[in-house]
């Protein structure tokens, strides 16, 4: 049974792997959108934040959330948090260009909190190294340059 199997799959994979997206503006645009949410699911402590990363490093990147959430909910500010408002209009985000479904956002400039009573901005530096899956853009990694430059 398992031969059969086998042989079935190479008849049906593809020759090729499929094509990732084509390198046009629309398409960068949606990586960076992508970028974009990574701010505002973080501090607003979306529940669907571990969506936004590729299944290579989904798993790590959700169970790190989870114990932030969680430490949250024991210091008593998790609410505030889920109701605080991101201005990202003090960035800007640069697409690189596409290539075998992957691509580099850079995210520079200053986002700004609104959490309760409590306005923070919050400079930033980053690349963001995005990979096409399951029809979306997902983050592979982020590098903060800020934090390397610290060093």
């Amino acid at each position: 049974m398992r031969a059969v199997v086998r042989v079935c799959r190479r008849i049906v994979a593809p020759a090729t792997p499929p094509a990732g997206p084509s390198d046009t503006p629309a398409e960068r645009q949606r990586a960076v959108q992508v970028a974009r949410a990574f701010y505002t699911r973080l501090v607003t402590l979306a529940d669907d934040y571990a969506d936004l990363y590729s299944r290579d490093i989904r798993d790590d990147e959700e169970l790190i959330y989870e114990i932030f959430r969680e430490t949250q909910k024991q210091r008593g500010v998790y609410a505030f948090f889920r109701e605080a408002a991101v201005d990202l209009s003090g960035m800007t985000f640069t697409p690189g260009a596409i290539k075998n479904g992957e691509m580099k956002v850079t995210a520079k400039g200053s986002y700004v909190i609104h959490v309760a009573d409590t306005t923070e901005e919050v400079p930033e530096d980053a690349v963001f190294a995005m990979v096409f899956e399951d029809h979306d853009w997902r983050i592979l990694g982020k590098e903060d340059k800020l934090e390397k430059s610290a060093k």
